[in-house]
């Protein structure tokens, strides 16, 4: 507590004077370590939680806390907890994977592969806002019960016989994304690069623009509260699939089979 109110005020903008405390008796000193990168980091909090809970009978899991600044910072640590099978508990707010701006983002790379997933076809057919309300998205679902389809397919033939209004300019646009999205992909397969998988992302947020809608338009330099915790998730499954394609056994494989191994991953 004496150390985070000594950080603390050195913040000159900090509008509320306040101190932290508590009852328990002075602990043991602060130590300070720089790492490489974030990923050296967590790998040595997990570490070091394995080798207390090891060495020292007394403590379990549930005895430590990790404090992070950011809520996208979470995605490493998240990642390595689960490969060591620590259990852990996220307080405050979502798994990094089921946040919401990171399930949309991942129903969209589930439609770059495959255009008629229905359960990622119904997420995001109004992410960003498109206006395409429940009228046209029952018709879809109602074609495709009766021809035995996929909402992707049900929408193609539902716009055959559309008289290009109003109604049915969201759904032409959402089409439209998965149409290019997916052809980008089979572009992309055909590539030999590194970084398949992060090519693949960089295209998506390209065309979707599932930024400039989490920063409401905002200039991401500036953005603050939600907006710039949803933004910096998204930034930050850049990193997540990077390393996913350096640590998978598939690194070698072609596009499709990184894909379908993260996909399955998430």
């Amino acid at each position: 507590m004496n150390a985070a109110n000594a950080v603390i005020k050195h913040n000159k903008y900090r509008i509320i004077q306040k101190d932290l405390w508590t009852q328990s008796n002075v602990g043991n000193k602060l130590l300070e370590y720089t790492f490489y990168d974030a990923n050296d980091e967590a790998a040595f909090i997990v570490n070091e939680i394995k080798k207390q809970v090891k060495v020292n009978k007394k403590y379990k899991y549930a005895d430590f806390a990790i404090l992070y600044r950011n809520n996208s910072f979470s995605q490493n640590l998240e990642k390595l907890l689960l490969k060591n099978n620590i259990p852990y508990q996220v307080v405050g707010s979502f798994k990094f994977y089921e946040r919401e701006e990171i399930k949309n983002a991942v129903a969209y790379l589930q439609l770059m592969a495959n255009p008629n997933d229905n359960i990622a076809f119904l997420r995001v057919i109004n992410v960003p806002k498109r206006k395409n309300g429940k009228v046209v998205i029952n018709k879809i679902k109602t074609i495709a019960m009766q021809k035995k389809i996929s909402y992707f397919q049900a929408a193609n033939m539902l716009l055959l016989n559309a008289n290009n209004s109003k109604k049915e300019k969201g759904i032409i646009e959402f089409i439209d994304i998965i149409k290019e999205l997916h052809s980008k992909y089979i572009d992309l397969q055909n590539l030999m690069q590194e970084s398949k998988l992060v090519n693949l992302y960089k295209m998506l947020l390209e065309k979707t623009q599932l930024i400039n809608y989490y920063a409401k338009n905002q200039n991401i330099n500036t953005l603050k509260g939600e907006e710039k915790d949803r933004v910096d998730n998204l930034l930050e499954l850049f990193n997540a699939l990077e390393n996913f394609e350096n640590e998978s056994e598939n690194f070698d494989k072609d596009l499709n089979v990184l894909l379908r191994d993260f996909l399955d991953f998430v």
